[in-house]
């Protein structure tokens, strides 16, 4: 599975492995928020999510989180691909419907173009997303990866990374617990899924 190919990215300059090494940013603000239980004793201050159990691809998958890896949401696909669920419990979070010109719902939002969502640079070399008017932007690393980063900083401050397993069987999403409060959560499970789809939805 290419992450990039389908989602119009140009290849990344730098065709090395990301560092698989554990991500240990340094801080230490607590999470306030409700899809996720606080996490005790982590010094990393990083809170992960993994898209796992796959059927063929992540298209189809579960969304766990914790030690005990519990699962908190459900992606359905119906069989031919033309409208994307993700859920919890019978709650939806967000709908996707795969078509000529693809449209994304999320909780609290209008419909929009995944595609103004995840705005690509003009250079293609990054994407673009609003939280509460504050842009960040997700930018490819190596091969299997995509680190996001707040806008306006300098240097730019890394928020969370999304990242495919070596046996490309699961995607992990880490977030700062520092983060949490910007609402952040939804709209990087949402991206995050966006960005391994295989789906084109410029």
């Amino acid at each position: 599975m290419n992450p990039y190919a389908q989602a119009g990215w140009r290849n990344p300059q730098n065709d090395n492995s990301i560092n698989e090494a554990p991500w240990r940013p340094d801080l230490a603000v607590p999470p306030t928020y409700g899809a996720l239980p606080e996490p005790t004793n982590k010094p990393n201050s990083v809170s992960t999510l993994k898209f796992t159990m796959f059927n063929q691809n992540i298209l189809n998958c579960c969304v766990v989180a914790g030690q005990d890896h519990r699962q908190i949401l459900e992606v359905q696909t119906n069989s031919s691909e033309t409208v994307t669920v993700i859920s919890k419990l019978d709650h939806q979070l967000a709908v996707i419907h795969w078509n000529r010109h693809p449209t994304l719902w999320m909780e609290g939002a209008p419909f929009q173009q995944p595609g103004a969502f995840l705005k690509l640079s003009d250079d293609a070399k990054y994407r673009v997303m609003h939280i509460s008017k504050v842009p960040y932007l997700w930018i490819p690393q190596g091969r299997s990866g995509f680190y996001l980063y707040k806008s306006g900083t300098n240097p730019l401050k890394e928020v969370a990374r999304a990242r495919l397993s070596d046996d490309m069987l699961s995607v992990s999403l880490e977030i700062v617990n520092e983060a949490f409060p910007s609402g952040i959560l939804q709209p990087c499970i949402v991206a995050t899924f966006l960005l391994f789809s295989g789906k084109p939805f410029n």
